[in-house]
């Protein structure tokens, strides 16, 4: 489980976008994110993106900056990923190193909310039945700016090595 605290400033990594333009996370800041660390070769980030991809469809109108972030692996390699999936949620790519060290990720898929003062709200790690469910409660919440439902997540999911 990541040792990252609830409202502790989110580490600012850097990612690139589909065009391979870098920019900082802290650039973000003004209005609530949800990052997804995923891999394109985990079983579970595949099952799990289909839900979210429906989830992410419900709330695209909801004012919370949602970016799958695919760990170490390339914008082609992302854009063929989101392709197949059929999903619409912006991707960047990010250095495995530099965003496992900076979140202390050990497994994808990894869901870490960040406020809009760029502080840590809430972690969720693996997959689970009721994963989008959950996701799409916090992801609502936080917009509204209400308070978080209480769920602690650790569920299923492959190693950040895999």
């Amino acid at each position: 489980m990541s040792q990252l605290l609830i409202g502790a400033p989110a580490p600012d990594v850097t990612f690139l976008d589909s065009q391979n333009n870098s920019f900082a996370l802290s650039s973000l800041r003004g209005e609530p994110v949800l990052l997804i660390f995923v891999k394109t070769n985990c079983t579970w980030c595949r099952s799990e993106m289909v839900n979210l991809a429906y989830v992410y469809k419900r709330v695209e109108n909801v004012k919370i900056k949602i970016l799958a972030v695919f760990v170490g692996q390339d914008s082609a390699t992302a854009a063929q990923f989101a392709q197949e999936q059929n999903l619409k949620i912006p991707l960047v790519t990010a250095d495995a190193s530099e965003v496992q060290s900076a979140f202390d990720l050990h497994r994808v898929p990894t869901f870490v909310f960040l406020n809009a003062e760029g502080k840590i709200a809430c972690i969720y790690e693996g997959a689970t039945e009721q994963l989008a469910g959950i996701i799409e409660q916090t992801i609502l919440a936080m917009a509204g700016e209400q308070e978080l439902p209480e769920y602690s997540l650790v569920g299923n999911g492959c190693g950040i090595e895999d």
